[in-house]
């Protein structure tokens, strides 16, 4: 930085020290002050550019200067600054990829997947531009799938995240998707395939993930299933806690015995506090904390309760815990990240929730509201449903889930109340369908 100092000290109009200097900035994450001296060179009226034109310096000068003025809040300026670049290189994939990540920071699904094609169908272009590992290939199908999850073609998402699965089987963020969307739109077995596939690919940390995330998905016992396909040292290091674990869904004290022969291990701590309250009475007043407990109460201490008592599905307890803090804690406290692990659960636990997140309404996100009224239709209550649906329209801008699930539950509505001879009338949707997209409502990004 010093020399770079004194360099511009003495040529202070030298576009290629500004560039070095504002990229110094720039990786210090210093976004305006970069921006002092990226845009005097960029050709943002139309004027020619003050760099060598060539696709090295330009293109990354652009990049830079784009994100730059997204995390500032200049999220306009950034995009028409890159379709200006795209003019001059319009098969780049990182600025392709860029301008569609923007687009979807700002809920316009479509154009970020018309961003995406033509980034995929150019590929890394290592050959003639200086890119991101992933370029062109996993990182743009990777986003292409979360563009697909906003125009709620679920089907064709968890397609592209096993794509870049299959390129990259240690790509975090796709499964960080793919399981969830998998499990919840009943594409398991094309899951299991995967996973069978890349068996001994997979990093472990992220098997352990997966074996914990099919906990919460009851069906057919799809979490043994999983199981089975783990590696053997996956296997041989957390079989006594797993099938702890699964124990517990079923006969608690039966869990909390082996939990106890597991030894003093922090896990087997956290899945005993869990059974605790799961089986202490309703009329205890005493709070049963969580293992190496200490105030305050942080978003992911809190957190981390809510997923072990439903892991154990403690559906009562998940409510009694949360009602044992005030309604000011500093973070949502319905479990907002696991809404789909009440897919499985009694219809009790789900009229429970929903009657708790009725007394906690104006703390609630249209995403809440899409997701209780997603519960609710998965129970069956079409009434309360709507309502919630409805509450998810009140937030604007609007998502585009929120009419679309409106005028279907109307639409269903409409034909339960009609006589036969006039419900006919009303082209019978395809509920099937309609309900995987309403189920989808649980990992719906905030």
């Amino acid at each position: 930085m010093a020399i770079l100092q004194a360099a511009l000290h003495r040529h202070p109009d030298d576009p290629e020290y500004r560039y070095a200097y504002g990229t110094e900035l720039y990786q210090q994450q210093k976004y305006d002050e970069a921006l002092d001296f990226f845009l005097p060179l960029l050709d943002l009226h139309g004027e020619r550019l003050r760099l060598d034109p060539g696709p090295g310096q330009t293109a990354d000068l652009t990049i830079k200067a784009a994100y730059a003025l997204s995390r500032t809040g200049r999220t306009e300026t950034s995009i028409q600054l890159l379709r200006k670049g795209l003019e001059r290189y319009p098969d780049h994939p990182e600025m392709l990829e860029l301008l569609a990540g923007l687009y979807l920071e700002n809920r316009r699904p479509a154009d970020a997947l018309s961003q995406l094609e033509p980034a995929l169908g150019a590929g890394s272009s290592s050959a003639f531009y200086t890119t991101l590992s992933g370029s062109g290939s996993y990182r743009s199908m990777h986003l292409a799938g979360l563009a697909l999850e906003g125009l709620w073609m679920f089907g064709e998402a968890a397609a592209r995240y096993s794509a870049v699965l299959s390129i990259r089987p240690n790509y975090a963020p796709s499964w960080s998707r793919l399981p969830q969307l998998a499990m919840i739109t009943g594409q398991e077995e094309q899951l299991a395939n995967l996973l069978a596939d890349l068996r001994n690919r997979v990093p472990p940390d992220v098997w352990v993930s997966i074996l914990h995330e099919t906990i919460y998905f009851r069906k057919d016992d799809f979490a043994g299933k999983v199981w089975e396909l783990a590696p053997d040292t996956i296997r041989n290091r957390y079989y006594p806690l797993w099938e702890a674990i699964i124990l517990a869904r079923e006969d608690a004290d039966a869990a909390s015995r082996r939990f106890k022969r597991l030894g003093s291990s922090v896990e087997a701590e956290w899945y005993l506090w869990a059974i605790s309250v799961k089986t202490e009475s309703e009329n205890e007043t005493d709070l049963r904390l969580p293992p190496n407990f200490h105030e305050p109460m942080t978003e992911a201490l809190y957190r981390r309760c809510q997923d072990v008592l439903l892991q154990v599905c403690a559906w009562e307890g998940v409510l009694r815990w949360m009602d044992r803090f005030p309604a000011n804690l500093a973070c949502p406290q319905l479990p907002v990240h696991r809404y789909y692990a009440y897919l499985s659960s009694p219809e009790a636990a789900i009229e429970a929730l929903l009657d708790t997140a009725r007394q906690r309404r104006e703390t609630l996100t249209a995403r809440d509201g899409l997701a209780l009224g997603g519960l609710a239709f998965h129970a069956g209550k079409l009434p309360d449903s709507l309502d919630w649906f409805r509450y998810a329209g009140q937030f604007e801008p609007a998502r585009i889930e929120q009419p679309a699930a409106l005028a279907y539950v109307n639409l269903l509505m409409a034909r339960k109340r009609l006589p036969s001879r006039l419900s006919d009338v009303f082209a019978a949707p395809d509920q099937d369908q309609f309900s995987r997209v309403i189920r989808s409502f649980m990992i719906l990004s905030g």
